[in-house]
Parts: structure tokens; sequence; C-alpha cells
């Protein structure tokens, strides 16, 4: 369904939704000074931008269309944008994250021990004199 303003086309396919707002609503605008997502319900609706590229990768975050396929064996993930895609795929180069403990889990452990030590000992040289010593 074409969400464009005042558009009454009704397309579930989302590369003939892809194409319809493309052809019907970006491209008309190319030769404007001002660009504008008419999306209703878009967070930038109706707000001006300087660049027709810019409408135009903009728009595939309400198609559904998704160009950007990853590039990694196995992987079959898509995306909307470039820089999506290029997210995505340092994060298969990343060292796996190790998972924090939840709060209060192992409350003794020697690092939490070690810590109530160095602050033991730092409130200790910030004591103010006491008063004939």
């Amino acid at each position: 369904l074409c969400k464009w303003n005042e558009c009454t086309a009704h397309i579930s396919c989302t590369s003939d939704l892809s194409e319809h707002v493309h052809q019907s609503h970006v491209e008309p605008m190319v030769t404007q000074d001002v660009y504008v997502c008419l999306w209703q319900g878009c967070k930038v609706f109706n707000k001006p931008s300087c660049s027709h590229s810019w409408l135009s990768k903009h728009m595939n975050s309400h198609t559904g269309d998704k160009p950007w396929k990853c590039v990694i064996g196995g992987c079959s993930l898509s995306f909307a944008s470039c820089e999506g895609l290029s997210r995505h795929v340092s994060q298969h180069f990343n060292e796996p994250k190790v998972p924090k403990r939840p709060r209060g889990e192992n409350k003794h452990s020697p690092h939490k021990a070690g810590r109530k030590k160095k602050m033991k000992v730092v409130q200790r040289r910030h004591r103010p004199p006491v008063a004939g010593q």
C-alpha cells in the first residue's frame, strides 16, 4: 500500500511498490530545488532536503526494498542502505562479545573485592586531618 500523501495506489508486492514510489513520486521531483518525503507517518515528513539521491535511498525504508545483499557466504541478509550493509558486514569480522553478568551475580568476585579494597585506600588518603596530630 502506498502511503504517499494523497496517493490511492494499492500495491502489495515490495518490488512493484518500490517501482511505483520512485516513478510516481521521487523521479518527478528531480527538477526541484528541495526534496521532501511525503510518506504518511514518516519521522521526516515534509522536511526539506537538498538531495534527490537521499530521498531515493530513504524511500527504501518505506517500501521494504532491500537491494543491498550481504556478500559473506552463508549469510542471506539484505539491507535498505549501503550503510546498513557495511555495519552488518563488519560484524562478521568482529570478535564475539563476552556477555555481561547480570547485576548482583557473584557479588564476591575477586574483581569486586579488589575494587572495595582500593576504594578504602583512596578514602583514607582523602580523610581530613585529625586535630592535634
